[in-house]
């Protein structure tokens, strides 16, 4: 599915006809009566890949530096979007910069509300638009139908402020939330319907998510070198976003690829780590409740190197092999088998024969077992082995130890 990039980022970049600047109000009756400040705000982001908001809900706080004057004539609600490092700055809690500034974040002149809706009126012109305008607040709650998908974009200000209150944008396909973003002032009660998180439900093939939205996994990272020494090892948590519908029937692995939209990374203090993490997009899950179908679609999109299943009571799982001397790499995945979680990532990295670098990724409580029943297939020549394709979904785009 593809969702326009229009129908995401709620507010284009249209042409500003413009007179001159103004002091005071303008000649629509529009002024600032915000004040200059920090304003504290929740950011929530599920399945954004559009914008730069790291997944899960964040507490960040904007710090509005400078206003720019007012025009007469505005045409564009573009206008009321102020710039980064200019006009303010944006910061999650631990006093990260958040990159680019945050483009959703709005302010308005207040003085004349009529005008102000006649400015976003040039915008959403062709499509319906509930208005809100009551004592305290004015906005907008806008939703576009495109087939089966349905769009959902709002933004409430204070009418006393013109500041930024609430923004929220979602998207939904076959009625599953597949996109959310919401910007709350801290201590403003939002008046918005609440957005439904409705879980992927299990298909005719007797496939499920194990998981649900929200839940943590903890687990501990090492990394060992310089002759098996402990150079880095910490706990982290990954909390699990919305993850991907499973198609019916499942035809292949791609389409319940799990990428880091589908969830985050933190450390022990709830701090989310930053995309340069040595591991940022390595963890994984598969659909329970059918194991076969899940392995049958495995071996239907093999082909290369060494690959070998491994199974335990609680886990199951792979390990491939790619050679090209003198390096060689192995890799081991382990899921669970009750929610389909990875329990185990080895990375093993040989050179002429001797282990180089090693990188685990455990789940807390997890006891590797001697896999049961393993069944080895050799595909492929020697030399340069071309990767398998179950390798490139699970690692494709994540960065190479």
């Amino acid at each position: 599915m593809r969702i326009p990039l229009l129908l995401i980022l709620i507010i284009p970049t249209l042409s500003v006809s413009l007179i001159r600047p103004t002091a005071a109000a303008n000649n629509q009756g529009l002024d600032w009566t915000i004040e200059l400040g920090v304003y504290n705000y929740t950011l929530t982001s599920i399945l954004s890949p559009l914008t730069s908001t790291p997944p899960g809900e964040h507490e960040v706080y904007v710090n509005l530096t400078a206003l720019y004057p007012l025009y007469d004539n505005i045409n564009n609600p573009d206008y009321f979007r102020p710039i980064p490092d200019a006009h303010y700055q944006i910061y999650f809690q631990n006093g990260t910069v958040y990159p680019d500034g945050y483009y959703n974040f709005m302010i308005v002149p207040t003085g004349n509300w009529s005008a102000v809706k006649e400015i976003w009126e040039i915008f959403v012109e062709t499509t319906p638009i509930l208005w809100i305008d009551t004592g305290d607040e004015w906005g907008f709650d806008h939703v576009i139908t495109d087939g089966d998908t349905i769009l959902r974009s709002a933004m409430v200000f204070s009418k006393t402020s013109g500041l930024l209150l609430h923004y929220l944008s979602s998207a939904y396909y076959f009625e599953i939330l597949v996109h959310h973003e919401e910007f709350i002032l801290d201590s403003y009660e939002p008046s918005l319907e609440p957005v439904t998180i409705v879980e992927p439900q299990p298909t005719s093939e007797g496939l499920e998510w194990g998981l649900a939205y929200g839940d943590t996994i903890p687990y501990y990272r090492t990394i060992e070198t310089d002759g098996f020494v402990v150079t880095d090892s910490m706990r982290v948590d990954v909390k699990v976003g919305l993850l991907p519908p499973i198609p019916d029937p499942l035809t292949d692995l791609t389409s319940v690829m799990i990428s880091s939209s589908h969830y985050t990374v933190l450390d022990e203090n709830g701090t989310h780590l930053a995309d340069n993490f040595e591991w940022p997009e390595l963890w994984d899950a598969l659909p329970i409740g059918n194991l076969d179908l899940v392995k049958e679609k495995i071996e239907s999109e093999l082909s290369g190197p060494t690959f070998e299943w491994r199974e335990t009571s609680s886990s199951w799982g792979f390990k491939t092999a790619n050679s090209r001397d003198p390096t060689r790499i192995e890799r081991t995945f382990m899921f669970s088998k009750s929610d389909g979680a990875l329990d185990r990532y080895l990375y093993e990295d040989y050179l002429d024969g001797e282990k180089v670098k090693v990188i685990e990724l455990i789940r807390v409580g997890y006891e590797p077992e001697e896999p049961q029943d393993t069944m080895i297939f050799v595909v492929g020549g020697f030399g340069l082995v071309i990767a398998i394709v179950l390798i490139a979904y699970i690692v494709k785009k994540r960065k190479e130890p």
